[in-house]
């Protein structure tokens, strides 16, 4: 999945990523572990960013990616 931010949201998403490095991407209105969520190595900066999810089952990653995109 690729994103592309504004320079403001490249900005936010940058501070967040640098936060957050070594921790699951995750959504806060959501509860519970979630296995394809992708896991954050480093600050993402630079306005664009590429997101692998996690996990070995294809149609898993699928749905989780339904999910995130329409939650």
């Amino acid at each position: 999945m690729l994103l592309d931010f504004n320079r403001y949201g490249a900005r936010v998403f940058g501070d967040l990523t640098h936060t957050d490095r070594g921790q699951e991407a995750r959504d806060d209105s959501r509860r519970g572990r979630h296995p394809s969520a992708p896991i954050i190595n480093t600050a993402i900066r630079g306005g664009r960013a590429s997101i692998t999810l996690g996990g070995t089952d294809v149609i898993r990653q699928e749905r989780e990616r339904e999910k995130m995109v329409t939650s």
